[in-house]
């Protein structure tokens, strides 16, 4: 809707209006057909809650992979960011797209979005987290690496994610944006933890290989 609103020259006011016009009627429309969650729900919830495991100390080995599952979270997450507060800005100063056409950058960003959310499950199901996680981490590192390609060589210093806007000030957008395909390549590295683990009888908790 942006995009269209800009290529006709819509004043932002009457954009603004129909976007909250129209999102409030798909609300109130998806709304109605809401499940109700009745008394009898909640109890065959509790019914077939799964087993209570007793609790262990976390040793040195947990915390590390609590961490690798951390970082993995954090990388998934400058990834949209990218598309979300960068994509336009790249393809408007850095290419020299109009607006109109800036706008896919994000508008690429929500149906990559969307298709994943559709699919994830079942490629989890039938493929494993690991294998799923390192296919993403392949795609961020190789698609981003390669639309930054002419670029690479100018990069001589990197920054945590909060100082991408530092980064592009200092540098340019291009060179800033190179930490997103490395959060790619961080992903494929530390997969390994999705391994699903499997909790015996005595409380010992198992990898599935």
């Amino acid at each position: 809707m942006a995009a269209g609103a800009i290529a006709l020259s819509v004043p932002v006011p009457v954009h603004l209006a129909i976007a909250g016009a129209v999102f409030s009627a798909s609300a109130l429309t998806a709304w109605r057909f809401c499940l109700p969650r009745t008394r009898e729900q909640s109890l065959d919830d509790t019914a077939g809650a799964a087993p209570v495991v007793p609790a262990v100390r976390p040793g040195i080995r947990t915390i590390a992979l609590l961490t690798a599952l951390v970082v993995i979270a954090i990388a998934g997450a400058l990834v949209e960011d990218l598309g979300s507060s960068w994509s336009t800005l790249y393809l408007s100063d850095s290419l020299g797209a109009i607006g109109a056409i800036a706008a896919t950058g994000y508008i690429a960003l929500i149906g990559a979005q969307f298709v994943g959310r559709m699919l994830g499950d079942r490629f989890t199901d039938r493929f494993g987290a690991v294998a799923v996680a390192r296919a993403g981490g392949i795609l961020i590192a190789l698609g981003l690496g390669l639309a930054l390609l002419a670029w690479l060589m100018r990069l001589g210093f990197l920054f945590a994610p909060p100082a991408v806007g530092l980064l592009a000030e200092q540098t340019d957008l291009r060179t800033a944006l190179i930490v997103y395909p490395i959060a790619g390549a961080i992903v494929v590295l530390l997969a390994f933890t999705l391994r699903p683990r499997r909790v015996a009888a005595n409380g010992t908790a198992h990898e599935d290989e």
